[in-house]
């Protein structure tokens, strides 16, 4: 069953996801993935091709709706959260942080928690110039695009 219509949802979610290819393959094993969990309750005397594309389709935009959390997390605008302590614990529970060492997750917190002219106070805390700290933020945030392939 699979090598039969594995192809054609592959060229389904290609399509779906055209600037993504890594993102079209993990939602095509996604959606097999889910068939196999459930081979039990799925009749397949039944449209099994129809249950493919719709289970991919809302794979799909599943997908596209963390893709887009992430990337919100990652360009956010720190006016919007510098008063609100609740949002930035809440953004750095995600799992999109599981890249991180411990170090460079305390940093990242350290640096959005504190407002900017505390940020100064931040790079002292952890041995480093203004410049340098900057710098290791952004290293951060392009490790965790580059482990998301944004």
């Amino acid at each position: 069953m699979t090598e039969q219509y594995y192809s054609e949802i592959l060229h389904y979610c290609q399509n779906k996801l055209p600037d993504d290819p890594n993102g079209a393959e993990d939602c095509t094993q996604e959606t097999f993935l889910l068939l196999y969990q459930k081979r039990n309750e799925i009749d397949f005397k039944k449209n099994i091709r129809g249950w493919l594309y719709a289970s991919a389709d809302r794979i799909i935009s599943n997908y596209q709706k963390k893709r887009a959390r992430i990337l919100q997390a990652l360009n956010f605008d720190m006016t919007r959260i510098e008063d609100s302590k609740n949002d930035l614990e809440q953004m750095f529970s995600a799992q999109m942080f599981d890249c991180l060492s411990e170090d460079d997750l305390h940093l990242l917190k350290a640096y959005y928690g504190a407002k900017k002219g505390d940020r100064r106070d931040v790079a002292k805390k952890y041995n480093l110039t203004l410049a340098q700290l900057y710098k290791k933020v952004h290293a951060i945030r392009d490790k965790i695009r580059e482990q998301y392939k944004f």
